[in-house]
């Protein structure tokens, strides 16, 4: 009798034993999902976009006259292409035959975006083969200079009007708040006018020459800089 119970008795303890041995077996085997969420925003390019125009009032892409006096300078006419991320205006191209002429152009930056825009930079970059934003040299054809160039170089001048009211001949950072309001029912402008002038007092070269001028940009943003 006292066997038997003895036999139930290990019988017992080796049961309970193999519960706590399943037990632990399966606690040992756990598994964490992780979840990574993330988000792409692409702003559509015609929230903000300011681009030349030849009209104040509306997006015309239509070519650029050159205004010149009647005095044996003349230019040729300019062409836009709005068609990309960074808007352009180009061909701006004077053609001189003595000192005290000058050629300008006279187009706009239209703000056609949903975001007021302002204009913060006005940048002279330099010319693709010259580390400055000015580079004159002889004519490949003709009559070319033979001359020294550097003096009349310097005097002949490209002058970049914005608002009416802000003239550079180099780089220039605006402080002040220069905005064109967003398109709704119509459109805002700012005018800008390039003036390429050899002025009265400059030199007389003893040839013809070539100048070359770097690009102009205008940086325009969606803050103001009074709110830097």
């Amino acid at each position: 009798m006292e066997s038997e119970k003895n036999t139930r008795l290990i019988a017992l303890v080796a049961l309970v034993a193999g519960v706590g041995a399943l037990s632990v077996g399966f606690s040992a085997y756990t598994r964490n999902l992780v979840i990574s969420p993330s988000a792409e925003v692409t702003i559509d390019s015609d929230v903000f976009k300011v681009v030349f125009s030849k009209q104040s009032d509306s997006v015309d892409d239509s070519e650029i006259t050159a205004n010149v006096n009647d005095d044996g300078s003349s230019g040729e006419s300019a062409k836009i292409d709005n068609s990309g991320v960074r808007p352009k205006i180009s061909n701006l191209k004077a053609k001189f035959t003595k000192p005290g002429q000058k050629v300008t152009y006279e187009f706009y930056a239209v703000n056609s975006g949903e975001l007021d825009a302002y204009l913060r930079n006005i940048t002279f970059k330099n010319t693709v083969s010259n580390l400055s934003t000015k580079e004159c040299k002889p004519t490949e054809e003709g009559n070319p200079a033979t001359e020294d160039l550097t003096s009349i170089c310097d005097s002949i001048t490209l002058t970049v009007t914005v608002a009416n009211d802000i003239t550079t001949t180099e780089t220039k950072t605006i402080e002040e708040e220069k905005k064109i309001d967003k398109h709704s029912t119509t459109y805002s402008s700012h005018p800008i006018k390039i003036e390429i002038e050899y002025p009265k007092e400059a030199e007389v070269p003893d040839g013809d020459f070539t100048v070359e001028f770097g690009d102009i940009e205008l940086k325009y943003t969606q803050t103001s800089p009074l709110s830097d």
